[in-house]
């Protein structure tokens, strides 16, 4: 992420949030956010639950937590477990909390509220060739979040280096990024980028706006991409990348 703006690290034991905004005033408004949505979030998990271990979308009551609720909303939209939302979803209601320009990066889930543009880099590993390499110049109300199926600490099936979404909502970016990251796996690569182009192309247009997906040497994607830039020494350069499927 890179704002330059004031800044803020909230953490609260595997929830890792930073917050950048145009004010102090702001990041306190976000900071509160994440640290009440965490609460209300636990507290519901302990009262219910299989809402932490569903693997596929579950019900929850009207008058749930909102943190519940766009959890859950997001797994129904995606057909995955809600906690397969939980970081795009802080990231969302944290940003919703403060007044624009504010970018909540919660472990990479990313949700951007800005009028100005603002460039989210893409990581896929420390070793692979595009990571600290290309970013993404995003504004408005997007959320981009990241699924791997080799690093990182989130659940996942599958075996991408990287399936990157944008979305308008970081909790329903989060929880695509599982599902079409969950099908890149088995013994013949091409066919598991495929199979998740598959899905991606049927959840782009009326769920999210594009899917990146980055597995080894092979890259797809679904949608309309944001302008794409090259990082190079602290400098961002228009690029382009070329698809390989």
């Amino acid at each position: 992420m890179r704002a330059g703006r004031p800044t803020r690290r909230v953490v609260i034991e595997e929830t890792d949030v930073t917050i950048s905004a145009d004010s102090r005033r702001d990041l306190d408004r976000a900071a509160r956010a994440v640290r009440h949505h965490r609460r209300r979030l636990d507290a519901y998990v302990h009262r219910h639950p299989e809402f932490l271990t569903a693997k596929v979308p579950i019900r929850v009551p009207e008058r749930a937590p909102r943190i519940v609720r766009t959890m859950a909303r997001a797994a129904r939209l995606t057909g995955v477990g809600p906690m397969a939302a939980v970081a795009g979803s802080i990231a969302e209601l944290a940003a919703r909390s403060a007044n624009p320009t504010v970018v909540v990066d919660n472990g990479g889930d990313v949700q951007v509220r800005s009028r100005r543009p603002v460039i989210v880099g893409l990581y896929v590993s420390e070793d692979h060739p595009l990571t600290g390499r290309l970013g993404f110049e995003v504004r408005g109300t997007v959320g981009v979040c990241t699924s791997s199926g080799r690093y990182g600490h989130s659940f996942s099936l599958g075996e991408a280096d990287a399936v990157t979404v944008f979305a308008e909502r970081a909790s329903v970016a989060d929880a695509a990024a599982t599902a079409v990251c969950n099908l890149t796996r088995g013994d013949d690569p091409e066919g598991a980028v495929q199979r998740a182009l598959e899905l991606a192309d049927d959840l782009t247009g009326d769920v999210v706006d594009a899917v990146l997906i980055v597995h080894g040497d092979l890259v797809g994607y679904s949608g309309r991409l944001p302008r794409m830039v090259r990082i190079e020494g602290g400098e961002v350069r228009p690029a382009r990348l070329e698809p390989t499927i």
